[in-house]
């Protein structure tokens, strides 16, 4: 399924500074770990005990 961020700034932070965090984000999305199951799934969908 396709993922929607938005990332909204009040003028607060240059252009690169926001850039340069879609990188982050998309590293955070593509992390694993096992959930309670014992599978490895991306973070953002595990299940804590």
């Amino acid at each position: 399924m396709p993922l929607l961020f938005i990332e909204a700034d009040n003028c607060t932070e240059d252009a690169a500074l926001i850039a340069a965090k879609f990188d982050k984000y998309a590293r955070s999305f593509k992390r694993m770990e096992k959930d309670t199951d014992g599978i490895d799934k991306p973070l953002w969908r595990t299940r804590w005990r």
